[in-house]
């Protein structure tokens, strides 16, 4: 596209406030974070209801803290289930969990292990977008926090978290499971011109060829390859 010398300075101007308002408005100064502590009095997400008689899946306490316990099967999947609302303007999120297993014994497939599996639901809460990596552990291990990120499809508005074991044998916990915004949608704005540069739009001519037709000359401002 051409562009008269008189508007090149208006151009970049506009460029330059385009890429560095895309840029600068990826963060937001006020974190946006979810903790899951499975402490009662401050929960942070909403699991379904687990069964009192079920040992494989339950909340224990240890030391004075609480946290999820997986008793694994190779044979099939035991998981707890909550759905977390996402905030309206995530674009990236970062899930971690602590996590610690003993006695893991995974499956043939990479996924056959203790994992925080998270898929994202749209409004009528089916699955949108792909799966991806999560927070796992496929040996032995004391606590330790394991992270993934995540992209997060446009026609999401919730999170379906299931930590648990998938077809593997063992036992894994889980603790402070978080859901972090890394990366945010902002709305697009008008981007505005400098106060000497004048488009002047309204004095390009226009040639009535009809009671409901007109042409214009595409020059001067107009002017493309």
């Amino acid at each position: 596209m051409f562009f008269p010398p008189r508007l090149k300075p208006a151009i970049s101007t506009i460029l330059t406030i385009i890429i560095s308002g895309a840029l600068g408005s990826l963060f937001a100064a006020e974190k946006q974070t979810l903790h899951e502590s499975f402490d009662p009095e401050v929960p942070a997400f909403t699991w379904q209801p687990l069964a009192e008689d079920n040992q494989n899946v339950q909340i224990v306490k240890e030391d004075d803290k609480r946290f999820l316990r997986v008793v694994g099967s190779s044979t099939g999947v035991r998981n707890a289930k909550a759905i977390v609302e996402l905030f309206s303007d995530a674009r990236e999120i970062r899930v971690s969990a602590r996590m610690r297993a003993e006695d893991l014994k995974t499956g043939k497939e990479g996924w056959q292990n203790g994992r925080l599996n998270l898929k994202f639901l749209d409004v009528n809460g089916e699955m949108t977008g792909e799966y991806g990596s999560v927070p796992n552990l496929s040996t032995d291990s004391d606590w330790q926090v394991l992270t993934a990120v995540r992209e997060v499809p446009i026609e999401a508005v919730s999170i379906e978290l299931t930590p648990g074991m998938y077809f593997a044998g063992g036992t894994v916990d889980f603790d402070d499971i978080q859901i972090e915004v890394t990366k945010k949608h902002q709305e697009s704005k008008d981007a505005v011109l400098p106060p000497h540069i004048q488009l002047d739009w309204n004095e390009v001519p226009v040639i009535a060829t009809s009671p409901v037709r007109g042409e214009m000359v595409l020059n001067g401002w107009w002017r493309f390859f």
